[in-house]
C-alpha cells in the first residue's frame, strides 16, 4: 500500500456550502480520502473535521481556537501569518513564505510547499448564494457573517488564487463542483481543472483500489 507521503495528494477544504455534499457521499468516503492524501482546511472547519493542517488568518478565529474546550491548537498542526503564533496554542506555527492571501489560497500554498503535486479543492465555491447572501457553512455562527447579510465580494479572493497559481509549476489542481457549478471567468484559463463530484468520486475510488492492490 502506498503512503500519504508517496502519493503527494492533498485535499484543500473550503467552507462554501457545496462542501455539505460530502455528507451525502458513500459510507467511508472521508476515511478513503484520509488514506489517499492529507487534509488542509480553513478557519472554523476544525469545529467539524480534524485537519492534518489548519490555516487561520482571522484574528478572531485565533482567539476562538485558543479558548476552545477541545484544545485543538495544542493537539493538531495549525498555521497562521501572525507573529508569536504560540500565544494561541502550542501547535500553531508561522506559514513559510507567508503572503497576504485568503485562507483557502494560503492553505493551498502551504500544501504546495509540503511538496504535494496533485491538489483537490473542495467547497471553494467563490460565489454568493443565488440570492446574493452569504455562502458559507458557518454563517450566523461566531466570527462569521449572518445568514441574511450580503456576501463578501470575491474579486480579491480570485486575485489571490491567480497570484498563487502563477508561482506553482508542476502541480495539478482540481476544483470540485456540481455539474452546473460556477466557474469564475478568471479561473477558466489557468492551472486549475474544474471537475464534477461524480468525476472526483470515480478518481478517488480508482486511487483506493490501486492502493489496496499495489
Amino acid at each position: 500500500m502506498i503512503s500519504k507521503k508517496e502519493s503527494k495528494i492533498a485535499f484543500i477544504w473550503g467552507n462554501g456550502e457545496s462542501r455539505k455534499k460530502v455528507d451525502h457521499m458513500y459510507n467511508g468516503f472521508l476515511e478513503d480520502l484520509r488514506m489517499i492524501g492529507e487534509f488542509y482546511g480553513c478557519n472554523a472547519i476544525y469545529r467539524d473535521l480534524r485537519m492534518d493542517h489548519l490555516v487561520l488568518v482571522d484574528p478572531e478565529m485565533l482567539k476562538e481556537i485558543s479558548t476552545h474546550p477541545s484544545k485543538y491548537a495544542d493537539k493538531f498542526p495549525v498555521w497562521t501569518g501572525y507573529r508569536n503564533p504560540k500565544q494561541w496554542g502550542t501547535k500553531i506555527k508561522n506559514i513559510p513564505r507567508n503572503r497576504r492571501w485568503n485562507a483557502g489560497t494560503l492553505a493551498t500554498h502551504l500544501a504546495v510547499q509540503h511538496e504535494n503535486n496533485e491538489i483537490y479543492l473542495i467547497g471553494h465555491d467563490l460565489e454568493s448564494m443565488a440570492n446574493g447572501l452569504t455562502n458559507n457553512c458557518y454563517k450566523s455562527t461566531d466570527n462569521y457573517r449572518k445568514v441574511f447579510e450580503d456576501d463578501i465580494t470575491y474579486d480579491r479572493f480570485l486575485q489571490d488564487w491567480l497570484e498563487m497559481l502563477t508561482e506553482c509549476n508542476g502541480v495539478n489542481f482540481y476544483r470540485v463542483k456540481s455539474d452546473s457549478g460556477f466557474i469564475p471567468k478568471e479561473l477558466r484559463r489557468c492551472a486549475i481543472k474544474h471537475i464534477t463530484w461524480n468525476s472526483f468520486i470515480s478518481k478517488m475510488k480508482a486511487y483506493k483500489k490501486s492502493m489496496i492492490f499495489k
